[in-house]
């Protein structure tokens, strides 16, 4: 008599199909979880070496960099290229010294097509480095989601241009929304962060101390905001007058202004800088239509808040339900505010 072979029966192997199912849902989370980890410590280490390299610069050149150097005729001198931004004028001391003397400082305007070492398919505006990206965020901003700020749904993200390297990483242009430090009675400067248009910060002129100020933070690249500029009310305060968007007009589309487009070119606030009127991950519309004014949020593809570097070069993580009085306090450098835990 032969001896019959057991196997499985299809009920048995349903059973252990459904236990693996199980387990790979309960195990899944945790390893995406710790991927997360992994990226957002490479963030904040991005934004640690940034922050020597500034503070490199600093001993330099007896002050940090200037958001961009904007300049509006002939004559152009060394140094003083049309928007370059600050994050290349630190490229030597984040080990990208060849890179920076690629540059044609003399180039009139960072985004011409004309030859010259700033423009050509191997200058360094289209260099895609990894120092100016946090890994957690994707590519470009095409197809990425977004919570729309007015919480009525989910909007595509709009592809930053592919002809430079973006960045996920701003400096403080702190509590005024506008780049130019000017008023009609001429260049008079209110502005109270820490980079602007030809600015010159020295460490000496961050009266409310180093640690209760900051120095750079994260932007999502290709985050929607509104293509007008923000409105100017209230009265004066120690923080400035309060700036606000208008959360109605169209969606900027136009693939140059997107948030976080080049770490080279500074035409654009959005590439260059985040202002304090609105806290981290704001639900709030970013806004601006042209080259001076900025009103655009610290944010992050990090759950619950912002990575941000303070002026002293620590990296610390800011919640996204942190009180805005104190958020605008860290956004100025000399309100007399001394801040505690936060």
């Amino acid at each position: 008599m032969k001896k019959r072979l057991r196997g499985f029966t299809l009920i048995e192997l349903l059973v252990v199909i459904a236990i693996i199912a199980i387990l790979i849902a309960l195990l899944l989370p945790a390893v995406q979880q710790a991927r997360e980890a992994a990226r957002r410590t490479q963030c904040k280490n991005n934004l640690k070496q940034i922050g020597l390299a500034l503070h490199n610069y600093h001993d330099i050149y007896g002050a940090f960099p200037p958001a961009r150097v904007r300049t509006y005729g002939s004559g152009i001198q060394s140094w003083n290229t049309s928007n370059v931004s600050w994050g290349a004028r630190i490229l030597a001391q984040i080990d990208g010294a060849p890179l920076f003397n690629q540059i044609n400082w003399d180039q009139a305007k960072g985004n011409s097509t004309a030859s010259g070492h700033n423009a050509n398919p191997d200058g360094a505006m289209r260099q895609r480095l990894a120092a100016f990206r946090c890994p957690s965020d994707a590519e470009n901003g095409a197809g990425k989601s977004f919570d729309l700020p007015d919480g009525s749904g989910v909007v595509r993200g709009a592809a930053a241009n592919g002809n430079y390297g973006h960045t996920n990483y701003v400096a403080n242009l702190g509590n005024y929304a506008r780049l130019q430090p000017q008023n009609n009675n001429g260049r008079i400067s209110r502005f109270d962060g820490m980079m602007s248009e030809v600015s010159k910060v020295r460490i000496r002129d961050v009266t409310d101390g180093t640690s209760n100020t900051l120095l750079c933070s994260e932007v999502r690249i290709g985050f929607p905001h509104r293509r007008s500029n923000p409105s100017e009310s209230g009265p004066n305060t120690s923080l400035g007058r309060i700036f606000t968007c208008p959360q109605n007009g169209n969606r900027e589309g136009n693939s140059f202004r997107q948030t976080g487009n080049s770490w080279f070119y500074g035409e654009r606030p959005n590439s260059v800088v985040f202002t304090t009127h609105v806290g981290p991950n704001s639900r709030l519309y970013d806004c601006g239509s042209n080259t001076d004014r900025a009103m655009f949020a610290a944010r992050s593809a990090h759950v619950g808040g912002v990575q941000c570097t303070l002026a002293d070069g620590s990296v610390r993580f800011a919640s996204e339900n942190i009180d805005l009085g104190v958020w605008k306090f860290l956004g100025s450098r000399h309100d007399g505010e001394s801040l505690g835990e936060w």
